[in-house]
C-alpha cells in the first residue's frame, strides 16, 4: 500500500475494528473494517498478519498459513509442441506486464530464445501477443496474412473485451490472473480436423468464414453420398474429424444417417446438428445421436467457443 503509512506505535491498532489511523481526515476512505476481517480471516486458519509500515512512505502486509501439501502436481501446464515462435509487441519491452507474460511462456516450457520482444512485426512468428495500445487494422490484416494467430493484451480495463470487433481473439487482461488464457491461446495442437455437411451454399461459406481464422482444416459437401466418402478416406487415412457439423435434410438422404455412421466408426468425434427443424421427433433424434445443437442462424461465438475446446 503507498498511502499514509502508519506510525509505529499505531500499528498494533490498525487491526481492530472501525479503527483508522487519520480518523479525521476527510480524504481516508473506508470503514476501518478491512483488516480486522482479514486478521480474523488468516488466524481462523492458524496463520498470522505481519506489518511493516512507514509515514508518508507506505505499509507492506503479510500473512502466513500452515497449509498441507496435498498434490505436489505443478499447477503449471505445459506446452507438448515447442514448434513455435512467439513475438510480444509492446513499447514497453522491459515492462512489468512484458515481463510476466514472458515469465509465463518459459514456465510452459518454451525455450527463450523462441520469445521475442518488439515494437514492430517480424520473424514470421506462429504466435504474436499485440499490447492495447500498438493495436491497429493495418497490423490486424498484416498477422492474417501471415498466418499468425493472435492474442491480444488489454491494457484499459474492458476497452477491448467489451469491443465486438474484437470478439474471435484471445483476449488477455491487465491486473487479471490470465496464466489459464496465456497457456490456451498460444497452446499448439495439430489443427482441427472439421467437416460441414448442408446442401446450403450459403450455410457452407458462413461456417467456413467464421472459422477461417482458426487453426482448422475444413472439408465441406452436400451431399451424403459425398460426405460418407470422405469419411472413410478419413478413417482410412487414421486421421478422424474432430467436428462435424451436420445439416438434417440433405438432397440425397438424412443428415442423422451420417450422425449413426460417424458413430460406428469413432467414438470421439463431435457431432453437431446445424438443423433449425423445430419438429419434436428431430429433436429427439439430436438428442440420442448429436453431442451438441447449434440452431440457425448461426451464432458465431457459440460456434468459435466449440471449436476452441480442441485447440
Amino acid at each position: 500500500d503507498t498511502g499514509l503509512g502508519i506510525p509505529e506505535d499505531k500499528q498494533k491498532e490498525i487491526f481492530e475494528a472501525f479503527k483508522q489511523i487519520d480518523e479525521v481526515n476527510s480524504e481516508v476512505e473506508g470503514s476501518g473494517l478491512g483488516l480486522s476481517i482479514v486478521q480474523k480471516y488468516v488466524r481462523s486458519m492458524g496463520g498470522e498478519m505481519e506489518l511493516k509500515s512507514k509515514p508518508d512512505i507506505g505499509s507492506v502486509f503479510k500473512f502466513t498459513l500452515p497449509l498441507n501439501i496435498v498434490d505436489n502436481t505443478p499447477n503449471i501446464p505445459q506446452y507438448e509442441d515447442l514448434n513455435k515462435q512467439i513475438l510480444i509487441l509492446t513499447n514497453k519491452p522491459n515492462g512489468l506486464s512484458t515481463r510476466w507474460i514472458k515469465k509465463y511462456i518459459t514456465k510452459f516450457g518454451l525455450p527463450q530464445e523462441k520469445i521475442s520482444i518488439d515494437i514492430k512485426y517480424r520473424d514470421k512468428p506462429t504466435h504474436t501477443i499485440v499490447f492495447e495500445s500498438l493495436l491497429s487494422d493495418d497490423l490486424i490484416k498484416t498477422l492474417k496474412d501471415k498466418k499468425s494467430k493472435i492474442i491480444l493484451y488489454e491494457e484499459n480495463f474492458l476497452s477491448l473485451t467489451s469491443d465486438s470487433r474484437y470478439n474471435n481473439y484471445h483476449i488477455i487482461s491487465k491486473g487479471t490472473y490470465y496464466g489459464e488464457k496465456l497457456f490456451k491461446a498460444t497452446y499448439h495442437k495439430p489443427p482441427v480436423k472439421i467437416l460441414i455437411v448442408d446442401d446450403n451454399k450459403i450455410n457452407l461459406m458462413l461456417l467456413n468464414a467464421i472459422l477461417e481464422n482458426e487453426r482448422c482444416i475444413i472439408d465441406s459437401v452436400e451431399t451424403v453420398s459425398n460426405a460418407k466418402a470422405m469419411i472413410d478416406k478419413a478413417y482410412v487415412s487414421k486421421t478422424p474429424y474432430k467436428i462435424i457439423f451436420l445439416d438434417k435434410y440433405l438432397p440425397d438422404g438424412d443428415g442423422d444417417d451420417i450422425a449413426k455412421y460417424v458413430r460406428e466408426r469413432w467414438e470421439n468425434t463431435l457431432l453437431i446438428s446445424i438443423t433449425g427443424d423445430p419438429n419434436a421427433t428431430a429433436k429427439e433424434n439430436r438428442s440420442s445421436l448429436y453431442d451438441r445443437y447449434i440452431p440457425k442462424p448461426f451464432k458465431k461465438q457459440m460456434i468459435l467457443e466449440l471449436v476452441r475446446e480442441y485447440e
